[in-house]
């Protein structure tokens, strides 16, 4: 009895590499070529084989496509191209020397002083934009604190049955008034 255990909880010898190796080619050789598209509609759909991530992607608003590229991915290669190759030509200008550039051809360049000059005033408009945006954000677009706007405003959806909604969590969906908030947590 135990010896018949034993034969039955041995274990498998391994494969060696080039046993693998035939293995695997002969599935490429016997398997069709399966794309992803392919793969859904030909498998069993029942609910019990169904991971959970299967589940929620079914459920998400991401679609798998396989169309064709729009021409705005193209046009989006091609500037990230452009401006790969703009922003190497400045590199090389700004920090070969200019005994090298003479030697290659080029003779007709700015002073290198742009190269700096350039890159540093964009810098400072960067910076100064920044600054800019949090000045005009807090002293223009900001309501004063005293603004009735700041307690509620003409966007707001508000839930006119209080009895829904008062003693438990909305949905995030619709507002509660202040004073409704007020009267369930302070009366």
């Amino acid at each position: 009895m135990a010896r018949s255990r034993r034969s039955s909880l041995r274990l498998q010898p391994s494969l060696s590499t080039s046993s693998l190796i035939e293995m695997s080619q002969r599935e490429c050789l016997t398997k069709p070529l399966i794309e992803y598209e392919d793969i859904l509609p030909n498998m069993m759909m029942n609910e019990s084989s169904l991971k959970l991530t299967d589940l929620l992607a079914r459920e998400s608003d991401v679609t798998v496509s396989n169309q064709i590229s729009s021409l705005i991915e193209y046009r989006g290669f091609a500037w990230h191209l452009l401006v790969t190759v703009i922003h190497t030509l400045w590199l090389l200008w700004t920090f070969l020397p200019e005994n090298w550039l003479h030697y290659i051809g080029v003779h007709y360049y700015p002073s290198r002083w742009w190269s700096l000059a350039v890159s540093n005033y964009i810098l400072i408009l960067f910076l100064y934009s920044y600054i800019a945006l949090q000045f005009w954000n807090v002293e223009v677009e900001a309501i004063p604190r005293d603004d009735l706007r700041a307690i509620c405003d003409g966007d707001q959806v508000v839930e006119k049955d209080i009895v829904k909604y008062g003693w438990k969590d909305t949905n995030g969906v619709f507002d509660l008034r202040i004073s409704d908030v007020n009267e369930v947590l302070y009366d």
